[in-house]
């Protein structure tokens, strides 16, 4: 249904193996799968915030479906970052396609500095343990509003660990298989020592 509104290419899965990425970090990936538009519209409506200063990054954005659906939602940026070039080609493809101004980047996850400023953090599943934990200790580091939005959070328990920086909100009602997460100012005092 979303490919045919838009007339885009983010459907199917890609596993793993099919993806040209030379990232140390490709044997800790998952696949790429799309979300459901519907779904992460409900999860941002849900929040019920004003997100015009808020910056949208997509860790493992694929071929770029949630970018342009969190386009929607006015974000003063929406950023995706995906480690395998052929989806990032594909999301540029899409995002133009769809008429909606994004950044895709070709980055792993795990060396990848978040922007300064408020911004919303959305995963769908991307990658294993080892990565996440990476991401958590670069995240740890951010100044501003934070919220981690995590669909199908598999590695849910290493963000919990991390309860210095952020506070667990819960599932969302009207979307139940997301997650979400707000980070606490001024609460990661020795929390870098960790990473």
């Amino acid at each position: 249904m979303f490919d045919a509104t838009y007339g885009t290419d983010t459907g199917g899965i890609s596993p793993v193996w099919d993806l040209d990425t030379d990232s140390a970090n490709a044997r800790y990936g998952e696949r790429y799968q799309a979300i459901p538009a519907d779904e992460l519209d409900a999860a941002l409506s849900f929040l019920h915030k004003d997100w015009s200063a808020f910056t949208f990054v997509d860790l493992g954005c694929g071929k770029g479906r949630a970018l342009i659906a969190a386009s929607q939602h006015g974000f003063a940026r929406v950023i995706g970052v995906e480690f395998a070039k052929s989806l990032v080609d594909i999301a540029i493809k899409n995002s133009k396609i769809a008429g909606v101004r994004v950044e895709v980047r070709n980055e792993d996850a795990a060396q990848f500095e978040f922007p300064e400023g408020d911004i919303i953090v959305f995963m769908f599943n991307p990658f294993r343990e080892t990565v996440m934990r990476q991401v958590m200790c670069n995240l740890a580091r951010h100044q501003g509003k934070l919220y981690l939005l995590y669909y199908r959070p598999e590695q849910s328990a290493v963000i919990d660990e991390r309860t210095d920086f952020l506070a667990k909100i819960g599932q969302i009602p009207t979307a139940p298989g997301f997650c979400v997460w707000q980070g606490v100012a001024g609460a990661c005092e020795g929390c870098l020592e960790r990473c």
